[in-house]
């Protein structure tokens, strides 16, 4: 090979290495060995600023949690809700689940979290909130609890959430759908509203109601349509349960 062809084949590798390196993906020239795995995850605690606790106006009283917190960063989509109860002590644990390759923007970032307590059947008196270590009290002035009663409870199928699959809604997105729907139990002649029930971040709900027939239905948002209004029949210690499906319509 001449001289000339040498330097010539010398340049075009010069070339392609260059190309390589400043134009194609970092990730390319990272050895295995030194990448994290897409399926590891770390958890972290939510850094908790303030609790509130609203007492509603119904019977069986209803006891909402209002959660405000903040990250240090932008990434605050996928946060767990887990909630125990020991004695008198509500026992709530925030904490945000990310991959351990997310990048996210380092910008102080605000969270909201409302959160429903399980308080029926509960006896008048002085109970306790524990969130991520910051604690609030509340007070019942009388027992919570329905003589000749039953309950309503079921599960709640939303879909589908987004237009094409695979649906990348966060789980934050999703649970943001269950708890935008609410069910509403009437009289059976729809006169009157007996309660108002939020779903959980799976759509799960659970109420006590005095025995007697009741129509249900859900507060429908956009174009939803449901198996709803029904009507049901609580029977006293016994539990009905009413599966709902929701159509919200996107295509």
């Amino acid at each position: 090979m001449s001289k000339k062809s040498i330097v010539l084949v010398s340049s075009i590798i010069i070339v392609v290495l260059l190309i390589a390196l400043f134009i194609w993906p970092s990730n390319f020239w990272i050895p295995n060995s030194t990448k994290k795995g897409t399926d590891n995850y770390v958890e972290e605690p939510a850094s908790i600023k303030d609790v509130q606790v609203v007492i509603l106006e119904t019977f069986p009283v209803q006891v909402n949690v209002i959660v405000n917190g903040e990250f240090p960063d932008a990434c605050v989509e996928n946060l767990i809700v887990k909630t125990q109860k020991a004695g008198s002590t509500y026992n709530i644990n925030i904490i945000r689940r990310l991959r351990a390759d997310a990048i996210c923007a380092e910008v102080i970032t605000p969270f909201s979290k409302t959160i429903q307590l399980d308080v029926t059947g509960l006896k008048a008196g002085a109970y306790v909130v524990s969130v991520n270590g910051v604690t609030k009290t509340f007070e019942l002035q009388s027992d919570n609890i329905l003589k000749n009663t039953g309950y309503l409870e079921g599960q709640v199928e939303i879909g589908p959430l987004c237009p094409v699959e695979p649906c990348n809604l966060s789980q934050d997105q999703i649970e943001q759908a269950y708890m935008a729907r609410k069910i509403i139990i009437y009289t059976l002649d729809k006169a009157t509203t007996v309660s108002t029930i939020s779903l959980d971040s799976s759509g799960k709900y659970r109420i006590a109601l005095a025995r007697g027939s009741y129509i249900v239905d859900i507060n429908r948002i956009g174009i939803d349509s449901a198996n709803l209004p029904d009507e049901v029949t609580i029977r006293t210690g016994e539990i009905t349960e009413l599966d709902i499906q929701i159509d919200t319509g996107i295509r």
